[in-house]
């Protein structure tokens, strides 16, 4: 399988969706418009391509951290047309964190040629229970719990190997983004694990420190 891969990779850590829109196609993808956004079934995923020359079809693709991406769908291709083409495609199981999306152009030889990331936030019925930014230099984090006020949680700083860097245990105060947290001592950069864990969910998820 052969690819190409966009040469700059967006890291957001904003909660709001990200829309992008071109105003030339975007490579030989011809992508025009690419939007994420929560609905009552899911995440709904949009595009536009400005024309089809062949096209196998759009592999999606979803990652909590910009690193390691799942594929979690596929949508045929409508054909060769010089005119405009608009796709959908629904998330129906979306994470509860910060979730980023791309799309894979697939050629009829094999070729696929990955988009930009959208990003949106996908909370569960119970509400979000993460840890914010993903990317962060240690010194900034913020428990997010909605709907979670007054739970005793386990906190826990890991390395990708599993060894435990920080633990901690607190009862949560205040249900939004504002709960500061404080790593002490701050470990080195890198990539981390960091495990929220109350009593009756195991939350996981991947943060970049920079100091």
């Amino acid at each position: 399988m052969k690819f190409l891969i966009p040469t700059m990779l967006f890291i957001v850590t904003s909660l709001s969706l990200v829309t992008k829109t071109y105003s030339t196609p975007y490579g030989e993808f011809g992508l025009t418009f690419f939007k994420a956004a929560t609905g009552a079934k899911g995440v709904s995923l949009d595009w536009t391509v400005s024309k089809q020359r062949d096209c196998e079809g759009y592999i999606i693709e979803r990652t909590v951290d910009g690193i390691e991406f799942d594929s979690i769908g596929f949508e045929p291709s409508h054909g060769d047309s010089d005119l405009p083409s608009h796709y959908q495609f629904t998330d129906t199981n979306p994470l509860s964190v910060l979730s980023y999306y791309r799309l894979g152009r697939v050629d009829i030889d094999g070729w696929i040629e990955y988009s930009e990331l959208v990003v949106v936030l996908a909370p569960t019925p119970r509400g979000l229970l993460d840890v914010m930014p993903h990317s962060t230099t240690g010194r900034n984090l913020k428990l997010c719990a909605d709907g979670h006020l007054n739970e005793t949680v386990n906190l826990t700083l890991m390395s990708l190997q599993g060894t435990t860097i920080w633990q901690k245990t607190i009862k949560i105060a205040d249900d939004r983004c504002r709960m500061p947290l404080s790593i002490d001592p701050l470990p080195e950069d890198g990539v981390y694990i960091f495990r929220i864990v109350n009593s009756h969910e195991v939350n996981t998820t991947r943060i970049i420190i920079e100091n």
